[in-house]
């Protein structure tokens, strides 16, 4: 493929979290692979991201420290005022890039941007979705969209170019050939559509540990369901915030990951984490789950909503005999090397990257960078 190693590119993350996340944060870990394995390519980089953001790359920001995903700081004024600065810079330095890269997570704001782009092409990938809102979209797209799965692209009424799915760095996780605990394991956020209080249910009626990992917001959903449901198990153990290394840790260790998911989640970066530890995967079948894991390969599918039928995926896991779960286990390793390295992940936005910037020089001449 040819490479455009001179091409100026600008990513333009939301500041509410750093780039990478120090505990959660799905979308900016994808933003910073991307960012970082761009510039060892060769390409002139800007980040447009939170100040504390760690990059090899130009980075270009307007408040000091990620601001948080709290409630208090999303409706906190100065620092909504920073973040619209931050992703409205891109457009008004926009005749400095050859291409300029939204991402969009936890509001719209960079996609509705990026249609005023009139000096350099625009490419916008969706990390989230918005239900309540898509009717928002409906007028016609200049930008060209990325999904991160073949799912998320029935979510919502505009025009995909393409789906990229999301890598991660297999050096970040050790394959472990056996679970060394007997235990299953939940990571994400602490919102309802995510499933933790299922995770805990489940535990209890298997009767296995079980690890729950996610940071701290304090929301409804936190004090009247999930801190119940931890006092009451005599199996969970909350564990709070984990950083990659950690994660990376638990992952290895436990027998199986649970995923009951409520929400058609775009993708899922825990799935494919969790298999290159060798950890099989029990999930509901929305959103991204069927094309992230094979039924019986790298894990077991359930149809959605159906407890009895993932405690019984679980205990089938349990189950098998050593040799078969640890064929599993490697299959899970091999599963991801094959289909999410961030290195393929890369290669299709170059393959994007190419195409977007050439159709545009064709039909407006090269940008005045």
């Amino acid at each position: 493929m040819k490479r455009i190693q001179k091409y100026k590119i600008a990513q333009v993350a939301p500041t509410w979290v750093r780039v990478p996340p120090v505990d959660y944060g799905g979308a900016e870990f994808i933003i910073s692979h991307l960012t970082e394995n761009l510039f060892k390519r060769g390409y002139d980089v800007t980040l447009f991201a939170s100040g504390d953001s760690l990059t090899q790359a130009t980075l270009i920001s307007n408040i000091d420290k990620a601001a948080g995903l709290g409630v208090d700081n999303l409706a906190d004024l100065s620092k909504r005022m920073r973040y619209y600065k931050t992703i409205l810079d891109p457009l008004m330095k926009e005749y400095k890039f050859d291409l300029i890269h939204w991402h969009v997570s936890y509001d719209l704001l960079p996609y509705f941007i990026a249609q005023l782009s009139t000096r350099s092409p625009a490419v916008v990938t969706f990390h989230n979705h918005y239900p309540n809102i898509a009717d928002l979209l409906k007028e016609e797209t200049k930008s060209f969209n990325v999904s991160v799965s073949y799912a998320f692209q029935k979510e919502l009424p505009i025009k995909f170019s393409a789906c990229i799915y999301n890598g991660i760095r297999l050096e970040d996780f050790d394959f472990v050939a056996s679970g060394q605990k007997n235990q299953l394991v939940w990571i994400g956020r602490f919102k309802p559509v995510k499933g933790a209080d299922l995770a805990i249910r489940m535990a209890d009626q298997l009767k296995v540990p079980i690890t729950i990992a996610a940071p701290v917001r304090e929301n409804q959903y936190y004090t009247e369901i999930i801190q119940p449901a931890l006092k009451r198990s005599n199996y969970a153990q909350f564990i709070g915030p984990i950083n990659l290394q950690r994660k990376n840790k638990i992952l290895g260790q436990a027998k199986v990951f649970i995923n009951p998911i409520l929400w058609d989640e775009p993708f899922g970066l825990v799935v494919p984490e969790s298999n290159a530890c060798g950890t099989p995967v029990v999930a509901f079948a929305k959103g991204a789950m069927p094309e992230l894991i094979r039924d019986g390969v790298n894990g077991f599918l359930v149809k959605p909503d159906d407890i009895k039928g993932m405690v019984g995926a679980v205990q089938r896991i349990y189950e098998m005999p050593e040799e078969q779960y640890q064929a599993m286990r490697r299959a899970c390793r091999k599963h991801v090397e094959e289909n999410f390295p961030i290195e393929k992940m890369v290669d299709g936005y170059e393959k994007v990257y190419q195409r977007v910037i050439e159709d545009w020089r064709g039909k407006h001449g090269k940008s005045q960078v």
